[in-house]
């Protein structure tokens, strides 16, 4: 086992120098003192498990031997660690990282130096004891740290915090309405994980926004999900579960991964693999967990942990931090962690304010592999060449949020064996927003023909310009339309809205219900539709009139 200095700063008392401040023990200096200054990061001196992490006079009703010898009120602020062949000591610190029963490897941060207890001013102070341990050896059983720091490793420099054995990581943030306006591209992240629901029936309100922020920023994207499991009548797992599903439709792309953060109300890992089971099923790509450090050590995991990566919520510092971990990984037996989540107190570039820094461990490969395979849509640079007319087609349809292959099928009186021969080769339970599906022949035109003017979905490489050309439309309209502030910026996968296209398109018989996109309100689609408020309010009883999202099933009547 490798042993090493905690901080760089040099020796400003020996063992056995003078005598000790807490001089009713009859002995000499005990440890040795490292002249930092307040804040210095302390460092563990090898691997091990957490004994004591707390103010050392919460120690004073324990024996000298379930105390280590301490003298409480000296201590300070004390942290004890167990290594299995010696146990270490660090005394009148600022402040711990650490709970008793947690493992932490050799050079991980424990706290910072500081001048808590009875001490002389700033500094640390560092003691080691070898296993067994027999407190009337000598000093109480104590030994020269640096001596058994040069016996154990014969290595005098600070170990730096050490990742996990990848190639190479990203860092990112994570975001939600409380970020209102930010510009993702301006704070440098490689990677932003936006959060789009929370409960049932609740979308983030600037999801949309901030969707649209990290795609203009042109790297890759995540969508998280806050559960309330059991926080109120009808919040199932499999209720948050299509919800979410429901409000990602409208946004998720290949190359988007999907999270659980399960931080409240019931945590049991039995619930939370009917989410991450069903919401992977549906998506084609394993949902990450994101739990705390506490609840990673907590029983009952196992079937979760060997099926779905963890993005880990583990803090080491409350200081100001940028981009880089001031700590080592926490060592996380059975768990595959994706991305650590290591301070709440990111300052970065275009944002004033504190924002939550992550690390991906990996590459943009590595983040494909997890999104099912997929790869993820950058930016595409500005086209200058004018599309092509467009070509109404009647033999085609786009699958929209909430579509499904039979459900299709039913809606439009298709033949389903004649549907499938249409599409051959397709995994009809695995159909996506966006999907061109052939309609079988001799069948009725579908709701929506690729080329008609209502609207129309962004594709890589298209510009306003371009679709505005296209579609024969006003493009100082198109923009007005979609509200659309910065014209150089849009993302493949939005639906824009066409002005000028006319009537809206009659409800076929068959349908009895439609989709809320991005900007609908439920007065908007009465009129689109031709069916009276009213009645659509009667059709979907408890609903909020005023509050709707996108991905939302509306019955017309």
């Amino acid at each position: 086992m490798s042993y090493t200095r905690p901080v760089a700063d040099a020796i400003t008392q020996g063992f056995g120098e003078g005598k000790q401040l807490s001089w009713q023990l009859g002995t000499g200096h005990l440890g040795t003192d490292f002249g930092c200054n307040i804040g210095t990061d302390v460092r563990t001196v090898a691997p091990g498990t957490i004994l004591w992490s707390n103010w050392g006079t919460a120690l004073a009703d324990r024996s000298w031997e379930a105390r280590w010898y301490l003298v409480p009120q000296n201590a300070g602020i004390v942290v004890v660690i167990d290594h299995g062949t010696h146990i270490s000591i660090y005394g009148h610190l600022n402040d711990s990282y650490f709970e008793p029963g947690d493992w932490v490897d050799a050079g991980t941060v424990i706290g910072r130096s500081g001048s808590t207890g009875l001490s002389t001013g700033p500094h640390l102070h560092l003691e080691m004891i070898p296993k067994p341990v027999n407190y009337q050896d000598g000093m109480y059983g104590r030994r020269d740290p640096i001596a058994v720091i040069a016996a154990n490793a014969l290595q005098q420099q600070v170990q730096q915090p050490a990742a996990p054995a990848v190639s190479s990581t990203l860092v990112g943030i994570d975001i939600s309405n409380h970020q209102r306006g930010i510009s993702v591209g301006a704070t440098g992240a490689q990677f932003a994980i936006v959060k789009a629901s929370e409960g049932v029936g609740w979308a983030d309100p600037q999801l949309a926004a901030n969707v649209a922020s990290v795609r203009s920023a042109g790297i890759p994207l995540g969508f998280y999900h806050f559960s309330r499991f059991f926080a109120q009548s009808g919040n199932t797992p499999e209720a948050e579960a299509d919800s979410f599903l429901q409000i990602i439709a409208p946004h998720l792309s290949d190359g988007d991964l999907v999270v659980l953060d399960l931080e409240s109300d019931n945590q049991s890992p039995d619930v939370a693999k009917v989410f991450l089971d069903r919401v992977s099923a549906a998506t084609g790509r394993k949902c990450l967990l994101y739990i705390n450090l506490s609840t990673t050590q907590a029983g009952g995991w196992d079937a979760v942990k060997s099926t779905y990566p963890l993005w880990l919520a583990w803090y080491p510092t409350s200081s100001p931090v940028a981009w880089s971990p001031v700590a080592s990984l926490p060592n996380l037996p059975g768990w595959t962690v994706a991305m650590w989540q290591h301070a709440q107190s990111g300052r970065l570039a275009g944002w004033d304010g504190d924002l939550d820094v992550n690390v991906f461990y990996g590459d943009s490969a590595a983040w494909a592999e997890l999104a099912g395979g997929r790869g993820f849509y950058p930016v595409a640079p500005a086209s200058t060449s004018v599309p092509a007319a467009p070509v109404v087609r009647s033999d085609l349809l786009i699958v929209e949020a909430g579509d499904t292959f039979s459900g299709i099928a039913a809606a439009w009186g298709f033949d389903l064996g004649a549907f499938k021969a249409a599409n051959p080769g397709l995994n009809y339970d695995r159909i996506f927003p966006g999907d061109l599906l052939k309609v079988p022949a001799g069948t009725a035109a579908p709701r929506q023909v690729i080329g008609a003017p209502a609207q129309c979905i962004v594709d890589p490489g298209d510009t306003l310009s371009g679709i505005a050309a296209q579609f024969g439309v006003d493009l100082d309209g198109l923009i007005a339309l979609n509200g659309i502030a910065n014209p150089d910026r849009i993302f493949p996968g939005q639906v824009l809205n066409l002005p000028g296209g006319g009537a809206a398109a009659p409800v076929p018989a068959a349908v009895s219900q439609c989709i809320v996109d991005p900007g609908d309100t439920l007065s908007g689609i009465a009129v689109q539709y031709g069916v009276p408020l009213d009645q659509i309010l009667r059709a979907n009883p408890g609903i909020n009139p005023d509050l709707i999202h996108p991905g939302q099933v509306i019955n017309l009547g």
